[in-house]
């Protein structure tokens, strides 16, 4: 980690996720496909951002598998750290799950304020449907 050992960095990533690893049963296949959940819904950000094309079930899938597999403080951070540039689209679907804290630190250097952050619409309506 960094000076600051709250802030994640791409080298401490994986350390910081296996600390908080909360499956019943660990072993590497099982935590390895579940950390590859957040480059699935990076993946799945970018295709929307690009085409419009939104597979709002499935995003909500993977958000609420990492849940479930990390405490809820620590899958937060990692969802933060690793979908800096999604924050506006990430926003909707952990409002819509309850999972989204009024603060979000050690994602970045500083606190995210998550009032700060805007929504996306067309999630926001798509998230109405459902």
């Amino acid at each position: 980690m960094t000076k600051n050992n709250n802030v994640l960095t791409e080298s401490s990533f994986l350390l910081y996720a296996a600390n908080h690893y909360t499956a019943l049963h660990f072993n590497e296949a099982d935590f390895m496909e579940d950390t590859n959940r957040f480059k699935y819904l990076k993946r799945l950000l970018n295709k929307y951002k690009e085409s419009g094309d939104l597979k709002e079930r499935l995003i909500l899938n993977h958000i609420i598998v990492i849940y479930n597999v990390f405490d809820a403080p620590s899958a937060t951070k990692m969802l933060f750290f690793k979908l800096k540039d999604h924050q506006a689209y990430l926003k909707p679907f952990l409002l819509f799950l309850g999972y989204l804290p009024k603060t979000v630190s050690g994602a970045s250097l500083r606190p995210i304020n998550t009032n700060d952050i805007p929504m996306d619409i067309n999630i926001i309506n798509a998230l109405r449907l459902i």
